[in-house]
């Protein structure tokens, strides 16, 4: 039964960005997989993983030909929930099953293989999100403080479980800690994406948490050389 519960969640969250980019009108091309996990060994594990974030990079990518903030921040808002509950599924299955990152052999029960898939795949999918949608990730994230923990926690378990992933995802997480400030930007890191536009700060005001009016920030830009879009 807890097994069954597991794939639910995980089949959750690859339909809510299928119904999502299937509102947009511009995704005919995105093909979303759909498939339970199954049992696999760990290379066909990190084939599977490098082509799903293939495709977690279109549907962000989908997400920022939208023309209106407002229904990108819908959009974000609904797939962030989403992926933080599998985040959180995933690290209780995988502290539970005494797996421990970057010492721990490919676990060969399919519970673990599993939670294993939620943690890799959605950290990396909410960091396409960070990365390519700065202002409205941060500002969903101020609006849910606990899951600052939950990220950083796996962060840290997919850099230490470094052998699963790709070198671009590993560069990709890298940027994304310091976005996020979780770790000291180097003098020359500036993300191209974070754009402050006075219909961006006004919608802003409207969901922040008390209802009361966000002051706006004048944007500080960074001298130094800019990511490239290839890069992110």
């Amino acid at each position: 039964m807890k097994q069954f519960h597991n794939l639910i969640y995980y089949i959750i969250i690859v339909i809510n960005i299928f119904v999502i980019l299937g509102a947009t009108d511009t995704t005919d091309d995105i093909e979303i997989t759909k498939s339970q996990p199954a049992l696999y060994d760990e290379t066909l594990f990190k084939e599977m993983y490098k082509h799903r974030r293939a495709k977690q990079l279109q549907a962000v990518k989908a997400f920022q030909r939208l023309k209106s903030y407002e229904k990108q921040y819908e959009m974000v808002e609904i797939l962030s929930k989403d992926i933080f509950s599998m985040l959180e599924m995933g690290r209780t299955q995988l502290e539970s099953s005494g797996y421990i990152p970057g010492v721990s052999s490919f676990p060969n029960d399919e519970e673990t293989k599993i939670a294993l898939a939620l943690v890799l795949e959605n950290t990396a999918l909410f960091g396409e999100i960070v990365l390519r949608l700065p202002d409205i990730a941060v500002r969903i994230m101020r609006l849910h403080r606990d899951w600052t923990l939950i990220y950083q926690w796996c962060l840290t378990f997919l850099h230490e479980d470094h052998y699963l992933i790709d070198k671009a995802t590993l560069k990709l997480m890298d940027l994304v800690q310091q976005e996020l400030n979780y770790t000291t930007r180097k003098p020359d890191y500036h993300n191209p994406y974070r754009v402050i536009s006075k219909n961006h700060v006004k919608y802003s005001s409207q969901v922040n948490n008390n209802g009361s009016a966000m002051k706006k920030e004048r944007k500080k830009f960074h001298k130094g050389p800019i990511l490239s879009r290839v890069e992110l």
